[in-house]
């Protein structure tokens, strides 16, 4: 019987975060050289700027959660106490469905009265209409990734991404094409995307986790507030993060044209292929130490955490010059 190893775990999750970006990053370096020639500058800046505003505005929906379910659902998994896995996924679920409703409708009162006020382009509002319905799926997608970050199964998370990419790459640029660059089609396509890697998603819970009918039977232990409790605060720090990634493109839009957006947009795109390595080395590290700290294995703690940056400092210096 295999002894199991921290820093074997966080490893093997690293590998599979690697490849996992690096396919997605091809996938996503393919599908915007068409979908940019189709559209040209205005009609790709245009979509670069309700994109943004959607996955700005879509984290809100989480309230800080992704965290909070790695921190529990970690430990409640590594025993496998059933109540408490089911406990902590449940009221998660519940959690969600709540603030995703909320921003969801939020986005349609902004789209009806002050969308076309900060941007005034045509086509704007038809868009955000038809994006402001991902962002439910959204939460759900990173809930599910959330999910399997816990369990230590990089792998799945990053099916379900490539799924979504993959879709998008082999619908969205024959679909433009035909359609002559139609924008609402590619909201609908994009939204396609989504709903599909939520169902996918919950089909990979269903198979790894436990039976959703299961999952939905029989009493659980109620983990909302402590949940809610925990996340809550962490929603600044990943809002902050967010809005320094996407706000300058925000700012072009309000100040220059959406020629500008679609100008800038798909540098950021490839400036973004520089967090591969970081990302792949912390995928995990955050459920692993939780789960030592859980245990009071504080020699295991240190010794991980020291040979985790290590890596991510030795690999990160060549990649950086």
């Amino acid at each position: 019987m295999n002894k199991y190893s921290p820093f074997h775990s966080l490893i093997k999750g690293a590998g599979f975060v690697l490849a996992g970006n690096f396919f997605i990053y091809f996938l996503g370096f393919i599908y915007h050289i068409p979908v940019v020639r189709i559209l040209g500058p205005e009609k790709y800046g245009l979509w670069g700027l309700v994109y943004t505003i959607i996955t700005i505005i879509a984290p809100l929906s989480m309230v800080g959660l992704g965290t909070g379910i790695i921190y529990y659902l970690s430990r409640a998994y590594s025993p496998y106490d059933e109540r408490s896995v089911k406990g902590v996924i449940i009221s998660s679920g519940k959690i969600l469905l709540i603030t995703s409703s909320i921003v969801t409708a939020g986005v349609i009162i902004f789209t009806t009265g002050w969308a076309k006020k900060l941007f005034p382009y045509q086509g704007i509002k038809p868009l955000l209409y038809i994006m402001a319905f991902s962002i439910p799926f959204f939460a759900f997608i990173n809930f599910g990734e959330g999910v399997f970050r816990a369990i230590e199964n990089a792998r799945a998370g990053y099916e379900v991404k490539i799924l979504q990419d993959s879709f998008k790459l082999f619908f969205i640029p024959i679909a433009l094409w035909f359609s002559k660059g139609n924008l609402v089609l590619l909201a609908i396509l994009t939204l396609t995307g989504f709903v599909l890697a939520f169902t996918y998603s919950g089909y990979l819970i269903n198979r790894l986790i436990m039976p959703l009918k299961r999952m939905f039977t029989g009493s659980y232990e109620p983990y909302g507030m402590k949940l809610f409790t925990f996340s809550w605060p962490l929603l600044i720090n990943q809002y902050v993060q967010t809005i320094g990634k996407k706000v300058d493109i925000l700012f072009i839009g309000y100040f220059l044209s959406e020629k500008s957006v679609g100008i800038y947009r798909p540098a950021v795109v490839l400036s973004q292929y520089m967090w591969v390595i970081p990302q792949a080395m912390t995928y995990l590290l955050f459920p692993i130490m939780n789960k030592l700290l859980a245990g009071d294995n504080w020699r295991e703690f240190f010794l991980v955490s020291k040979r985790a940056y290590k890596y991510i400092l030795y690999l990160n210096i060549p990649l950086l010059c």
